[in-house]
């Protein structure tokens, strides 16, 4: 559909004026600037950073567990690491109906 439609198109598009590229760093300190300065963001942020700091603990935590404790070669700890990404993406989809 993208294809016929785009073969309607009669007028060719202006190429944009070259312009300089911005440094990463000033736009990782804007972007920061305002995450900070908005306080329902800021707290979302920080939400998330401990978050995902205690998850990458937790999964660091349960492979060193499955290989020692369980006995888990990597195939079986990659089966078991799949097959929580696929009940979390399952519990996701289906939360709304649960609740």
């Amino acid at each position: 559909m993208s294809g016929l439609l785009a073969i309607t198109i009669r007028e060719r598009e202006r190429k944009p004026e070259p312009r300089t590229r911005p440094r990463l760093t000033g736009e990782i300190k804007e972007g920061l600037k305002f995450v900070v300065g908005h306080r329902a963001l800021c707290a979302i942020m920080l939400g998330d950073a401990i978050f995902n700091l205690f998850l990458v603990m937790y999964q660091t935590v349960l492979l060193v567990f499955l290989e020692r404790e369980i006995g888990l070669r990597p195939f079986g700890a990659g089966l078991i690491l799949s097959g929580m990404g696929c009940g979390a993406l399952l519990g996701a989809l289906l939360a709304t109906r649960v609740s």
